[in-house]
């Protein structure tokens, strides 16, 4: 993809992002390509640019606050997270099957529980009155599906502030 790229004339980079740095309380990750036209990139002195991982992560808890405990089941484990340290694990589009992850999260008294579609909506960083028509099963593999919106307004603020702001400027 990246020779593709400049062999077309971009200027471009790739990294691998995870979005519980960028605001969002869930472990994701994802690749994200950047581009400059090179012809841009050099009367401009502009690269492209990526956003800063913030100092902080949001746990679990923030959106779950009766949650205390995150348990993962697949492949014949069991992974346990402390929900009010650790974000969510990534929340994968067949996370609600039979074949594939199972989530509990567990409260305080030991209880056990699965997510809410607004807990759901908060951990991928969708507003609450963002509407998700269908199924449960449908709305949680659209979550697990996306890159999340607050990830995607990191990339979108350091393309701006790295990118097109300095090429105005400069042009």
């Amino acid at each position: 993809i990246l020779a593709a790229l400049r062999e077309v004339g971009y200027r471009v980079e790739a990294r691998l992002l995870d979005a519980q740095w960028l605001g969002v309380p869930q472990m994701r990750q994802r690749v994200i390509f950047i581009g400059v036209r090179e012809d841009v990139a050099e009367a401009a002195g502009v690269a492209p640019a990526f956003p800063a991982p913030l100092p902080y992560r949001y746990p679990l808890s923030t959106v779950c606050p009766d949650v205390v405990r995150l348990e993962v089941r697949g492949y014949g484990k069991v992974t346990v997270d402390d929900a009010t340290r650790q974000p969510s694990r990534t929340i994968a589009a067949s996370g609600y099957s039979s074949y594939s992850d199972d989530y509990d999260l567990v409260r305080a008294d030991g209880t056990r529980r699965q997510f809410t579609l607004d807990e759901l909506k908060a951990i991928g960083s969708f507003p609450p009155d963002y509407l998700l028509p269908g199924t449960y099963k449908a709305a949680w593999a659209r979550i697990g599906n996306s890159v999340p919106p607050l990830m995607m307004r990191a990339v979108a603020e350091a393309v701006r502030d790295g990118v097109l702001l300095p090429a105005k400027a400069a042009l």
